[in-house]
């Protein structure tokens, strides 16, 4: 075992290793035998399957996006797993057991397989555990969990087996992330898993979402598409990795308005990646997530907030997750929300100003053709006010027991804004 060392599996499967140099430098190779085995994985498309070295900025940023972005959370993981740094590399070395997809990094080159316990939690510990989490955007987890997770919303990942919860400690893996939502935004939890279920009501994969209020703390709860449960239990991890990772860019540049990648520039890398038929499908379905979050308001829909599912040569798109809306803030209080999209559609960004010549734009981008693109989004524009109302109805007694009504009314007028909108400039010649 070595500070300067970070070996990495897929699986129980080792791949290859990090190593930081005396100058502080990443250098990432896959081992040999892993390299001629059977239809290997790659650890991101950034990194290729190679005998080379890989060294520079692509090996520490593919780290950097593997642990939280809030200097909380990366100083709270420090002090909990006693790490000596709150570098990504250093505190990998105590909580990448867990880590994104089917990723395990360990500073031991043996995994401790036998060390894989399941630690029942109650309702009143998890929202213990989401207080925490909550104002500064921590992982709470306790000294034996060894889970990490990306993002700069508090959150803490468990086990669900047969309806009830678990804490994983050693290698056992997660199944669900939990998170308490935003403080400053009413209902934001609420917000993120009804904005999860109406895109997916438009006919859109989405992670699966449910809401619950732990001991009184509102969460959603995703259940992670990268892990596969079996009947008995048994857990298996999918290799995936953001699109920040796929680029090697830092999180930094997630965002297009901060000098980070346009979405053609996603379409091309997609377009380069992935089995034959792939590209075009891939393509397609960022497209899909792109429009839609246009239409339901979804304005944070960054480089991070899109993944992908790699398995051997296949690369496919995951479902999309972290969707949240806009529209219910809007007009409400002093508060200052952003209301443009964090992705550009041919050259647009602000709501409510899409038209015709921004698709035909936005499908040459994206190398697709403009007729069918806007055929695909007069056609989530159709679904939009059903797969609403469809949702929220369920949901009345939920609604009422938070007190969301007023959310609800405020978030459906401006849905029916872009949908009127939408039919306007649609039903016109031009459509300009």
């Amino acid at each position: 075992m070595s500070e300067n060392t970070l070996n990495a599996f897929l699986g129980e499967t080792p791949i290859g290793q990090f190593r930081r140099t005396n100058d502080g430098s990443i250098i990432f190779q896959y081992h040999d035998s892993y390299r001629w085995s059977q239809s290997p994985t790659p650890i991101s498309l950034s990194m290729p399957i190679t005998a080379a070295e890989y060294s520079g900025d692509i090996p520490r940023n593919f780290l950097e996006a593997l642990v939280p972005e809030s200097p909380q959370a990366r100083d709270e993981a420090m002090r909990l797993h006693h790490a000596r740094s709150t570098s990504a590399f250093d505190l990998l070395q105590a909580i990448g057991f867990d880590a994104t997809g089917a990723l395990r990094l360990s500073a031991d080159p043996h995994l401790p397989i036998d060390d894989d316990s399941l630690i029942p939690i109650s309702d009143s510990q998890i929202a213990n555990r989401l207080r925490a989490a909550a104002p500064t955007g921590i992982q709470s987890a306790s000294v034996d969990e060894h889970w990490s997770i990306a993002g700069q919303q508090g959150k803490i990942a468990l086990r669900n087996r047969n309806g009830s919860w678990f804490s994983t400690t050693g290698i056992a893996r997660t199944t669900h992330i939990i998170k308490p939502g935003i403080p400053t935004l009413p209902h934001q939890a609420f917000n993120e898993h009804i904005t999860m279920r109406i895109v997916e009501a438009m006919g859109i994969p989405v992670a699966h979402t449910s809401f619950h209020i732990f001991d009184g703390v509102p969460a959603i709860i995703s259940e992670r598409y990268d892990r596969i449960v079996s009947a008995n239990g048994t857990v298996t991890a999918l290799h995936q990795e953001d699109f920040t990772q796929a680029l090697g860019i830092p999180s930094s540049l997630k965002y297009e308005e901060h000098n980070g990648p346009t979405s053609n520039a996603y379409a091309e890398m997609l377009r380069k990646h992935g089995l034959p038929g792939q590209a075009e499908s891939n393509i397609r379905a960022f497209t899909d997530g792109i429009l839609a979050s246009y239409l339901v308001g979804a304005t944070d829909s960054h480089a991070k907030n899109y993944s992908l599912l790699l398995d051997g040569a296949s690369v496919r798109l995951a479902p999309l997750y972290d969707l949240a809306s806009v529209f219910p803030y809007l007009g409400h209080g002093k508060q200052i929300i952003n209301a443009t999209l964090a992705m550009n559609i041919g050259g647009r960004r602000d709501l409510l100003q899409l038209r015709r010549k921004h698709l035909e734009r936005f499908a040459q981008r994206m190398g697709l053709d403009e007729e069918s693109v806007i055929l695909r989004f007069h056609t989530l524009v159709d679904r939009l006010p059903e797969a609403f109302d469809s949702t929220v109805q369920p949901a009345h007694d939920v609604i009422a027991s938070i007190g969301a009504q007023e959310f609800i009314d405020s978030y459906r007028k401006r849905i029916m804004m872009v949908y009127d909108d939408a039919m306007s400039w649609m039903a016109s010649r031009k459509g300009q």
